[in-house]
């Protein structure tokens, strides 16, 4: 049903968030967060409802048309409730708490998400989607407002005390690894890469079951890891999972672009958003397989992906959108899907050869007609040859051509400042890999789009661009990740500005993130306002934990400058998460690749050339390596390890019994 309303805007309509603002028409009386609400709630004695979501989430759109445009509903909320409306994605910090009390609780995760607070602002029930009417096992969304409203009037002590008890939980999961103690010995690395591998799917790629994510993270540690008798394998799955998505649906098999997840466990009917840290994450993931393998595959499902963000994603001041939305039309794919008799129509001649290479899946079961396209696999489950995909670009082409004329999915127009520096980082790492300039060129003039406009004029780093102006104060994750693109933009030609950028942001973010008595960073800062508890994250989630990104420029920092401050951030947060990192290995792959580094010595390559080491590295990789300058050196190469330095090189192939060693000290 579609609701109308002669309602006046309510607050959103002032907000920067394109989330915020597709809420601005509801009948909803939604205000943006602030502490000061909890603070009028309690004098109201009226619950909070806090709800989250981000502009291109199919379920946040599905329960605003069913709920939140509903009059009769939104009369309920704002009798009962004061309701706040959060962007995630402007947020992460207010939705990583939330989400952790709603998962305390006993719920599984997700958005929408949505919380009730006390008048403490502490959470005491919560959940994410609830539909109109009973259906899928779960109340209606009335039946939740009247029954919590009830239940905040007349059992508040109850309540009180359950809120006091999730509230202790996620203190305890925020700040879980305050209790990890050191290893002791060397981590058994033989037994994570088995345990890693149970959990591996051989047949279809990935790990566990559907929904099928990417996990891209996961994917680099297994191509760096080294462990004797299980290297092959690790690294073979990485690619095999690389290969089964870029051969799904999950692939946009024309235009390039990988979609979020994958909803069944073949990676063929996607989730149809497009989100920018998958992209970086999964174009970075492509350099590191066709540089073990030499697949041309990967190359061309990267170059893909890029070609796509640039023409679709790319705002004209250079930085790149958060996300392509899933919906059109209001309905999830139907800018995607196709009817096979449309593609036949618009192939003509060249239907035949398209069908030998390409395939399509249904939709769903409600949905049999309308096909995702995805590549035929041979009978041996082989990918067809990149050959025989260029074959088909006058195909493809055509396709898209009729595609464009549809209805094209929004996008959330947010240049976030992580996500965008998780891109820099992506094509650096296609330029150590293959040694394209053009990869270093787009690197740079993203970073430099960066720098010179994601700061607002009092020089604080903001969260996100939009139209081109500053928007928010960064959290950890931007500092971390812009931190990380200036360190291997300097090591990329040794240009002094890079790191003394890196330094400035690196002392910048410790003065605002550093936590007494913890060797972790906080997400947010103070200036980010009161929450009703520390949000710390430690864990990998959709992308590397900021605290580990820090922990790697630290690392390389210390390598760089040779500074001791750098040294002991690195050891003090390493023995912070060391034991529960070993664990969960699956939640914690950037934290394991940092564990290497640490085992092995944290080698250091020292050079005057930086082209001529990186040359070197394509062939001779030396693992968790820093590359640093050496201003007064000539050509050869120094390689350093545990405090020793090696004599020095003019080929990396005479220092190969020092490489060897390195691998020979990770397997131990």
């Amino acid at each position: 049903m579609v609701w109308r309303s002669n309602c006046q805007m309510n607050e959103l309509a002032n907000a920067t968030s394109p989330y915020l603002r597709q809420h601005a028409g509801n009948p909803v009386h939604w205000k943006s967060w602030s502490p000061e609400l909890i603070r009028e709630a309690a004098l109201l004695g009226k619950p909070v409802l806090v709800s989250i979501g981000y502009s291109t989430c199919h379920w946040c759109h599905v329960m605003a048309h069913e709920s939140f445009e509903n009059p009769d509903v939104a009369g309920i909320m704002n009798r009962h409730f004061i309701n706040i409306k959060i962007d995630r994605e402007e947020r992460p910090d207010l939705d990583a708490y939330f989400m952790t009390a709603v998962q305390a609780i006993g719920i599984s995760g997700g958005w929408p998400l949505h919380c009730f607070l006390d008048g403490e602002g502490r959470p005491f029930y919560g959940g994410t989607y609830f539909p109109p009417v009973e259906r899928y096992g779960r109340p209606s969304w009335s039946q939740v407002l009247l029954a919590t409203a009830d239940a905040f009037q007349h059992r508040s002590s109850e309540l009180a005390e359950r809120a006091r008890r999730i509230a202790s939980l996620v203190d305890a999961q925020m700040l879980l690894s305050r209790h990890g103690t050191s290893v002791q010995g060397l981590p058994d690395w033989e037994n994570l890469c088995r345990n890693i591998m149970e959990l591996a799917d051989r047949d279809e790629g990935g790990f566990g079951h559907q929904p099928r994510f990417p996990q891209a993270s996961l994917l680099r540690l297994l191509m760096r890891l080294r462990s004797s008798g299980a290297q092959a394998s690790l690294v073979h799955h990485a690619c095999f999972t690389l290969e089964r998505m870029i051969g799904g649906g999950i692939f946009d098999q024309l235009a390039g672009g990988f979609c979020r997840y994958a909803v069944d466990g073949n990676w063929n009917v996607p989730h149809f958003e497009k989100m920018l840290y998958d992209h970086a994450q999964i174009v970075e993931s492509l350099a590191l397989a066709w540089q073990h393998s030499g697949n041309s595959l990967f190359r061309w499902a990267a170059d893909r992906s890029i070609h796509f963000f640039e023409n679709e994603m790319r705002h004209p001041a250079g930085y790149y959108f958060a996300a392509m939305d899933a919906d059109s039309n209001g309905e999830e794919g139907a800018y995607y899907t196709w009817r096979t008799r449309e593609i036949d129509g618009l192939l003509g001649e060249w239907e035949k050869p398209f069908w030998e290479v390409y395939a399509s899946s249904p939709l769903d079961a409600m949905h049999p007609d309308l096909r995702v396209l995805r590549l035929k696999l041979g009978s041996g489950g082989e990918m067809p040859s990149v050959e025989n995909i260029l074959a088909l670009d006058e195909s493809r082409q055509r396709l898209l051509e009729e595609r464009s004329r549809r209805l094209r999915p929004q996008s959330d127009q947010k240049g976030i400042v992580a996500w965008n520096a998780m891109l820099v980082s992506a094509y650096f790492s296609w330029y150590r890999v293959s040694g394209e300039e053009a990869y270093s060129i787009a690197g740079k003039r993203l970073l430099h789009t960066l720098l010179e406009h994601a700061f607002h004029s009092n020089g604080k780093l903001c969260r996100y661009l939009y139209d081109a102006r500053p928007v928010g104060l960064a959290f950890l994750e931007d500092y971390a990740f812009l931190i990380k693109a200036c360190i291997e933009c300097h090591q990329l030609d040794f240009d002094q500005h890079y790191l003394e950028r890196a330094q400035m942001l690196f002392d910048e973010t410790i003065r605002l993130f550093k936590m007494s008595g913890s060797g972790l960073l906080r997400s947010n800062a103070a200036e980010h306002g009161q929450l009703p508890g520390n949000v710390v994250e430690w864990t990998d989630g959709n992308y590397p934990s900021a605290n580990a990104v820090c922990c790697w420029a630290a690392r390389q920092l210390a390598a760089l400058t040779g500074a001791q401050v750098f040294v002991d951030f690195q050891r003090g947060i390493l023995r912070e998460v060391n034991e529960l990192a070993l664990q969960h290995p699956l939640a914690s792959a950037s934290w394991i690749g940092e564990l290497l580094a640490d085992q092995i010595g944290n080698p250091v390559l020292k050079t005057a050339m930086a082209r001529d080491a990186w040359d070197q590295l394509r062939s001779h990789p030396i693992p968790e390596v820093s590359v640093v300058g050496d201003p007064g050196g000539d050509r050869r190469m120094m390689i350093c390890a545990q405090g020793v330095c090696h004599p020095p090189v003019v080929d990396l192939a005479e220092g190969s019994h020092i490489i060897d060693r390195l691998h020979i000290l990770r397997n131990r």
